[in-house]
């Protein structure tokens, strides 16, 4: 082994088992590694920074790629839409009306029609379990310890879940207490024409039939 620091050559001493014959029968030679290199390490020196200043230089494919026009070339301006003064402000969307709402500000509201009883519901079917309350409860729980009656059945329903979980629920829904006992129609009022659903129909025809005092 000779040469000066990190800088050597070796020599082939001895057959190689993994050359072919060939390669063998070639004369021995020496295979110097950067030994002529070592005496002028100045100049590499100088080779080297040579050869990164010019390839530094010359630019790549990628900044071909992007790099801008020059300045004598032709520019292509792109003619496009005109922008307005509002250009960039965002709108709020209109907002959608549903469309059983439509003609509601002018549509009166559905009255209770029990005597003495001023209160108005947006909905016919809301305003008859409204008049509920003014009858006895019809859905009494047997599962509470202290006596509970229950005016609705979809309120008796959730009591029976929230409550009594174990139990199962068999109730079933039953009819108004007025279609129940058509004497109570007595302490309805008369319906005005403009009702024409199922339960003011009901009362004006009942009371209509028998007579009652209006």
């Amino acid at each position: 082994m000779s040469g000066t620091r990190n800088l050597h050559t070796y020599d082939i001493v001895g057959p190689n088992p993994y050359e072919s014959q060939e390669a063998r029968a070639m004369p021995h030679t020496t295979v110097p590694l950067a030994a002529e290199y070592a005496e002028r390490p100045a100049e590499v020196a100088q080779v080297a920074s040579v050869s990164r200043s010019e390839m530094a230089a010359q630019p790549t494919e990628d900044e071909l790629a992007i790099s801008p026009l020059p300045s004598k070339q032709r520019k292509i301006t792109i003619v496009g839409p005109k922008k307005g003064k509002n250009e960039g402000i965002r709108k709020p969307a209109p907002k959608k009306q549903h469309r059983s709402a439509k003609g509601k500000k002018n549509r009166p509201r559905p009255e209770c029609l029990y005597r003495g009883c001023t209160d108005s519901c947006s909905r016919p079917r809301d305003r008859d379990r409204h008049m509920l309350i003014h009858f006895p409860p019809q859905y009494p729980c047997e599962a509470c310890i202290r006596p509970l009656s229950i005016h609705r059945h979809d309120v008796f329903q959730r009591h029976m879940r929230d409550f009594h979980p174990e139990l199962e629920d068999v109730s079933v829904e039953l009819p108004y207490p007025w279609e129940l006992n058509t004497k109570l129609i007595r302490k309805f009022k008369m319906p005005p024409s403009r009702d024409v659903d199922r339960v003011s129909c009901f009362i004006r025809q009942e009371k209509q039939k028998a007579a009652f005092d209006i």
